[in-house]
């Protein structure tokens, strides 16, 4: 699965966009202030989709981007 990080110039995450299966060719990613634009491919089974999307609230969001941010460190 395409997970696509968006990140603030001190490497802190801005937004998390999981991307669909289909195929969209090309697309265009800005960060306003700078930053960066990470993609990660990850196993469904490693990361809890639902607490990234903030639907478990703000603590489980924050656990959920502590993870993505330690396989940042490790690509």
């Amino acid at each position: 699965m395409k997970i696509t990080v968006l990140c603030d110039k001190a490497g802190e995450i801005e937004s998390v966009a999981i991307l669909s299966a289909a195929p969209v060719g090309q697309f265009h990613i800005e960060v306003e202030g700078g930053g960066a634009v990470h993609q990660l491919d990850v196993d469904e089974h490693e990361v809890d989709l639902p607490a990234l999307m903030g639907h478990k609230g703000l603590d489980a969001q924050r656990q959920g981007h502590a993870s993505l941010r330690g396989k940042l460190r490790g690509a």
